[in-house]
């Protein structure tokens, strides 16, 4: 029986050759994470570089919107909005509007937020509007329902989104408004009262039976209190057809 004594040395070659391709592998695999870090660094540069250049681009906007009033339960009030680029044509004054300004320059979203007793805001438009260049304009409006008395707040924001997305550039001061509102009077509220004093009587003086009672006895007392001069003169009257005695 021999020895094979070259086995040792193929097994020796075999293991030694092997570390060769496991470290290659671990150069790869460093190289290649560190592309990657790379290409997210550069493409978040890249992204912050976008960012900026579209919060540069926006520009000042006219704005005007509703003033809102104090009013009562159960009524509906109609907020406008308008904004425009300063090139555009301006609307006509509005005593019961007010004006101010915002970024425009993108895409424009407008919200009203309202708070209170029961106090409800549906709008009546697109909540997001482009408003891109100075010649532009969008409208917005919401119906404000007040259905108990109180104490209510209505806030509008208007944001500039980064194109058609829910990238925020920039988000203009929040414009808030208190009112109050009443509670509302009912125009026969004193047919009511009326007839529950005129129900509060007759039970007291017995119904329908009690105010035929207090008639006649009206009635009675008038007949007792006549004078009777009054009693003479018809008894001295005489009738006029009649040939004298």
């Amino acid at each position: 029986m021999t020895r094979d004594f070259n086995k040792p040395a193929k097994q020796r070659v075999r293991r030694h050759g092997a570390l060769p391709v496991a470290l290659a592998l671990m150069i790869l695999c460093a190289l290649s994470l560190s592309s990657c870090g790379q290409q997210v660094k550069s493409h978040e540069k890249e992204y912050k570089g976008t960012i900026i250049r579209a919060q540069k681009g926006l520009f000042q906007g006219r704005t005007r919107y509703s003033i809102v009033n104090d009013t009562n339960e159960g009524d509906i009030q109609t907020f406008e909005l308008d904004v425009r680029g300063l090139d555009a044509p301006t609307t006509e004054p509005h005593p019961h509007k007010k004006g101010g300004s915002a970024k425009v320059g993108a895409l424009v979203g407008a919200a009203l937020h309202c708070a209170g007793n029961g106090v409800k805001c549906t709008p009546n438009s697109s909540e997001r509007q482009p408003v891109l260049t100075s010649e532009d304009s969008a409208q917005w409006s919401w119906s404000v329902s007040t259905p108990k008395p109180g104490k209510i707040s209505v806030s509008l924001s208007l944001t500039s989104y980064y194109l058609n997305t829910r990238k925020v550039l920039t988000e203009n001061p929040p414009i808030t408004q208190t009112i109050e509102v009443s509670k509302q009077e009912d125009p026969f509220s004193w047919l009511k009262d009326s007839w529950q004093w005129l129900l509060a009587l007759l039970g007291a003086i017995g119904g329908v039976e009690g105010i035929k009672g207090i008639l006649e006895y009206r009635a009675k007392r008038r007949n007792r209190l006549r004078t009777p001069d009054d009693s003479e003169e018809e008894e001295g009257e005489e009738d006029p057809d009649q040939p004298p005695t």
